[in-house]
């Protein structure tokens, strides 16, 4: 998403944060219950931002269709 140019490249960032949370909450479920649902609300808030942005840009702007041709 960072490198694609079809989008900003901090709503790319957002995404990697959120993925790197899911992989730690994921994690802290297995191997300490208690402590995932301690951290989950830490975690849910990038990923939250980063896929509610996403939408929200993609229902405002779009997607940048030149960029799209030329590599289609």
């Amino acid at each position: 998403m960072c490198r694609s140019g079809y989008l900003p490249k901090p709503i790319g960032v957002l995404y990697q944060l959120a993925g790197g949370g899911y992989v730690i909450n994921g994690f802290a479920l297995i191997l300490a219950p208690s402590f995932a649902d301690q951290v989950f609300a830490a975690i849910a808030i990038p990923a939250f931002i980063g896929e509610t942005t996403t939408a929200v840009w993609l229902l405002v702007r779009g997607v940048n269709a030149e960029k799209w041709a030329r590599r289609g």
